[in-house]
């Protein structure tokens, strides 16, 4: 399944301004965005963009793990035996020693 495009126009919005962009940096580094937290509103954005952010680490764990192949190797295993064929709905082993479903 191809990726879908963007829905978001993130050029409308984007900060392009050298020294602008060095104040908010350096102003998020600093922690002054965690002020807000104080405003509930505020407070309920941080919450969100925090669990956006935690979907995308579990997504890029996701994908660097079965884009390398590597998401379960019998190799970090020890006394597995699973078929070397696949059966339906079943786990077994292929030839390069990778559990899969058949």
């Amino acid at each position: 399944m191809a990726l879908a495009d963007k829905q978001s126009d993130s050029e409308k919005h984007k900060i392009t301004n050298a020294t602008e962009l060095a104040a908010i940096s350096s102003s998020f580094a600093a922690g002054k965005h965690i002020d807000l937290k104080d405003f509930p509103g505020e407070a309920a954005i941080l919450y969100q963009i925090q669990k956006i952010e935690e979907d995308i680490d579990e997504l890029r764990r996701y994908l660097n793990n079965e884009g390398s192949g590597s998401a379960i190797s019998l190799t970090s295993l020890t006394g597995i035996k699973l078929p070397a064929s696949a059966g339906t709905g079943q786990l077994y082993k292929d030839k390069n020693g990778f559990v899969k479903i058949g």
